[in-house]
Formats: structure tokens, sequence, C-alpha cells
């Protein structure tokens, strides 16, 4: 399974088309409306296992007669037991601190590598949405829209290699999503947090093929 999250800066419909060989794709999702600049999660099921499958999305506006094509991209299911693969790590990255630790150029330099490794997976560490720096001098005003947005400022950069390679994320200290900033209600910092990340990555929960805490 392969959970596709697509954003779009206006509202469309789409869906994906999928196959095992390049340009031929004997499969598709079920198109689903989109709304502007928010994500929408899909699954890919029926894969091969330890097999490249090549993917491409079909999206049209409202208005628009038929589907037009985007371009085509590639990503490989988990292979067997006992085989070579190729994995990415990061962390730190901070794209918040502009000229400090952070340079837009290079760090997509990185990404362009990371894509052109077509790597089976990339884990990202933490600290790469900090959301701790928003209001150092007053914490307690930060909003949910300026956590989303710590979020929304990776998508150009990790979209790079989130359509050929699955991104699985761990909370950093940064990130103020640990339990003991929990305080009962919805309303919180750390929840804002863990939620923009579910919506804006799609990350793995308990399922037939995961394991995990529910």
């Amino acid at each position: 399974l392969i959970a596709a999250n697509v954003v779009a800066p206006s509202a469309l419909s789409f869906y994906l088309e999928y196959g095992t060989r390049p340009g031929v794709y004997g499969s598709q999702s079920t198109p689903v409306d989109l709304a502007a600049n928010q994500p929408k999660e899909i699954d890919l099921k029926g894969l091969a296992a330890g097999t490249r499958h090549y993917y491409r999305m079909r999206f049209k506006t409202a208005a628009a007669a038929g589907y037009d094509a985007g371009s085509e991209f590639s990503f490989m299911t988990a292979r067997p037991a006992g085989s070579s693969f190729t994995f990415g790590v990061q962390g730190d990255s901070h794209p918040e601190r502009l000229r400090q630790m952070f340079d837009p150029v290079l760090y997509n330099r990185a990404m362009q590598n990371v894509s052109a490794d077509q790597a089976d997976f990339f884990i990202m560490l933490g600290d790469d949405f900090s959301v701790d720096t928003i209001n150092q001098a007053n914490p307690r005003a930060v909003t949910q829209p300026q956590v989303v947005e710590r979020y929304t400022i990776q998508r150009p950069y990790l979209g790079i290699i989130g359509r050929t390679t699955p991104i699985f994320l761990v909370n950093g200290n940064h990130e103020q999503a640990a339990r003991y900033l929990l305080d009962g209600t919805p309303n919180n910092v750390a929840v804002w947090a863990q939620n923009a990340r579910n919506a804006y990555y799609s990350q793995p929960a308990p399922d037939d093929f995961y394991t995990g805490n529910t």
C-alpha cells in the first residue's frame, strides 16, 4: 500500500493512474475533489511487492471538459527480506531559520540528489518543523494557523522526493508535540502540531500492514 498526499493551490478533481511499466497504467484510483490548499490522502492498493510502479496524476478544474495528465513518477514497494535497498536520513533542517541554519538553494540541491538516488524510503529525524520558535517571548500566543504554516514550509522541498520516495517523520524536541505539553484540550500546540503532520505528510498507522499503538 502507498499513501499519496496531494495539495493544490486551487480546487480541482483528480485521480492517479498507475502500473508496473513506464507509460502503461492498468489501474487508477477513484476521482476525488480537492479543495484549494487542503491536503487530501488517497491509498493505492493492490500493488505488487518488491516492484517499481509508475504513476501520474490526472486532474481538471470544474470548468474543464476533460482531465489533463501530469508528469510520470515512480516508487518502489517494500522489497523482500534480505534484499539490498537505498534509504536517506536527515534531521535539523530548520527551514524557518533562513540565513542562520538554512539555505534554500542548498536544501533544494540536497532534495534533488535524494530524488536522483530513487531511495526506497526517507526518514526525517526531527527538528524539521520547528514550532517552538514561532513566539518564544509568549508561547501561549501561538495560534493553530502559525503551527500549520511550519508544516507547509517544507512541502515544496519534500515534494521533490515525496513523489518518488516514501517519507517517514520522527518528532524532535522543536516540534513541540511531546506528551508533557498536552493539557487535555484540543486547542493545544502539541495537538495542532501532530494534526498538521498527519494532514500534510501521510504517516503509518496500525492496520493490516503496520503494527503499533492505536
